[in-house]
């Protein structure tokens, strides 16, 4: 078992061992935190993930990006890869659905999508990503199927430089996570 998969094991544990409530409370703080951060306040189009249960809950997130006036993208995933679908209004993440057991829409039934594929469509100013663990230097560790750091690669390959912030519960926090060449780091990692 490699390093990354051991780190990933112990953090199911622990979250598995956050209660609800806990996580309610802690993703509250968080959301409390970015509402006063500047780089946050600053811009206009933002790609958020649709939070899975053990994860950092971002739905307070969306509503208000929505009530200050910012475009809000959503990771769509396919067998191989990601692109950003817009989220037209806070109303359309209630017809998200599960697909790779991951939150999203099935792309069939809208009308338009207005995607950011990595090829750069358009660009975001802000991503916020999820991670199993994060280091405060922005090391960033996935759930290991590479989507967000193939659709980070492909972004940077087209000059396109989103800020990156990675948002976890403090128990996600390590000293040290392995990196590889293909790992893309967030500038902020918010906890």
């Amino acid at each position: 078992m490699s390093l990354k998969e051991k780190i990933r094991k112990e953090i199911k544990e622990i979250l598995l061992n956050l209660s609800f409530h806990d996580r309610k409370t802690k993703s509250l703080n968080i959301f409390n935190q970015l509402k006063q951060n500047t780089t946050f306040q600053k811009c206009k189009k933002i790609g958020l993930y649709l939070n899975m249960h053990d994860e950092v809950n971002t739905e307070n997130l969306i509503k208000y990006s929505f009530r200050k006036k910012k475009e809000i993208y959503i990771p769509y995933f396919d067998d191989k890869e990601m692109t950003m679908v817009r989220l037209p209004n806070y109303k359309q993440l209630k017809k998200t659905t599960l697909k790779l057991n991951v939150r999203q829409f099935d792309v069939s039934k809208l009308n338009k999508i207005d995607s950011v594929s990595a090829k750069g469509f358009l660009k975001l100013d802000l991503i916020i990503l999820p991670g199993r663990a994060f280091t405060k230097y922005g090391v960033r560790l996935g759930r290991g199927k590479g989507y967000f750091d193939k659709y980070l690669c492909e972004c940077t390959k087209q000059y396109l430089f989103p800020h990156l912030m990675g948002i976890c519960f403090r128990e996600q926090l390590y000293e040290q996570i392995p990196k590889y060449k293909h790992d893309i780091n967030v500038n902020t990692p918010t906890l």
